[in-house]
């Protein structure tokens, strides 16, 4: 299972150029692994404390008009290598992220949600 893979990891890397949540983000830190990941979309809301952003090199609009971030590889690549090189910060990203992503729950989505459908519609003027 993924959670084997979580756990058994030092660290989770995401380039990704775009989120709409992050999951796999979560999941890892759920398991204390701590994450490195683009600074871009939901990412740094789902991260927090429990890894290390990386602001984006440039953008690019891919054929949808969508914006994509472009991941910065020597400032990845050196956040890698400082964690690797620090078990006692890697250690404290995960624990601070733990804490994070428990107020992430399927219940509190649907909570939020429902309150959302049920506020009166704005008309417009």
């Amino acid at each position: 299972s993924l959670r084997v893979l979580y756990n058994a990891a030092d660290l989770y890397v995401s380039p990704t150029m775009a989120e709409g949540f992050g999951l796999c983000l979560a999941e890892a830190i759920a398991c204390g692994t701590p994450v490195v990941a683009t600074d871009y979309s939901a990412v740094s809301e789902v991260v927090g404390p429990g890894g290390v952003l990386i602001p984006p090199r440039d953008f690019i609009t891919n054929a949808y008009a969508h914006e994509w971030a472009l991941v910065d590889e020597a400032a990845m690549s050196a956040a890698v290598e400082r964690l690797i090189s620090k078990p006692g910060e890697r250690r404290s990203l995960g624990v601070a992220g733990r804490q994070h992503v428990a107020r992430f729950s399927w219940t509190a989505a649907v909570e939020q949600f429902d309150r959302l459908l049920s506020q009166p519609a704005a008309i417009a003027a």
